[in-house]
């Protein structure tokens, strides 16, 4: 049957129409009609990959510094990772503090692709001066 359709049986007459039912704190609502739409999803935002890489490197160095492991071997061993993956993941921390500190603070994404790579910063951390990164992620923050 549909909406409002009406049909007539022996006993008397049968209407149908549409309901649902709303929950109000410990209550049940019944309403007539169709369901309300439902409102839109939230809009799920993530943290940049970059900043996580950022984070899992400056744990992890502390985690060498304490004694805790020995050295990128066995942080390789523990992971999974390989050894070279492991040094490109810890020369992160070879970056300029002022440079560790906006990678940390990334505002979080919405959708798409992240802004910054991890691949994007393996030359800036390579080089031995400060100002020098500085310049180039002006640059990289730019394009």
């Amino acid at each position: 049957m549909t909406e409002m359709e009406v049909g007539l049986n022996p006993v008397g007459m049968t209407v149908v129409f549409k309901t649902h039912f709303t929950e109000g704190g410990r209550k049940r609502w019944h309403k007539r009609g169709d369901t309300p739409p439902l409102p839109p999803p939230p809009q799920v935002f993530r943290t940049p990959r970059i900043t996580k890489f950022m984070a899992l490197a400056i744990h992890l160095q502390n985690l060498i510094d304490s004694g805790a492991l020995c050295d990128y071997a066995q942080i390789a061993t523990l992971t999974g990772l390989t050894r070279a993956r492991i040094t490109q993941i810890m020369n992160l921390n070879l970056l300029a503090p002022r440079i560790q500190e906006e990678i940390l603070f990334m505002p979080k994404i919405a959708e798409g692709v992240d802004p910054i790579s991890e691949r994007s910063l393996r030359q800036i951390a390579l080089k031995p001066r400060w100002d020098l990164q500085l310049k180039d992620w002006e640059s990289l923050l730019k394009t």
